[in-house]
């Protein structure tokens, strides 16, 4: 058996099309730097693992905030058909809470064997948020 790995894709949705293919939308290609922090919003993940062998896998998923606050967790399992493509795991629209800079990690595990985490670096807003009106 070859070394499992996987990579996570963050966005803020994802969609799959009739034909089977998927799009994201509002992908973050290197840092995710919200309008203002803190900041709350839906946010989506798309993970491939890569290298599992054919046949059953379980799963978990979780991904923490900068602040390491747990907001998504998702386990489950599925069959793997050809052992030449990755498994695809797909989760939309699950909360988001950002309260600081830092990462957002991806923590995942695939039949017991937790992978390294994946993360994205949460960058502070590039434009100060406007005076309140009071």
């Amino acid at each position: 058996m070859s070394e499992v790995w996987a990579d996570v894709i963050f966005c803020d949705d994802i969609r799959q099309e009739i034909t089977g293919k998927f799009l994201f939308v509002g992908f973050y290609p290197a840092d995710l730097v919200p309008a203002e922090i803190p900041a709350a919003f839906p946010m989506s993940a798309c993970v491939r693992v890569h290298g599992a062998s054919k046949g059953h896998h379980t799963f978990k998923v979780r991904v923490l905030s900068p602040s390491g606050k747990q907001m998504f967790e998702q386990a489950g399992g599925m069959d793997l058909n050809d052992d030449q493509v990755p498994m695809i795991l797909v989760f939309a629209g699950f909360p988001m809470e950002i309260e600081t800079t830092g990462q957002i990690v991806a923590m995942i595990e695939v039949d017991g064997q937790e992978l390294p985490p994946r993360t994205i670096k949460v960058a502070a807003p590039m434009f100060p948020a406007p005076p309140s009106e009071s």
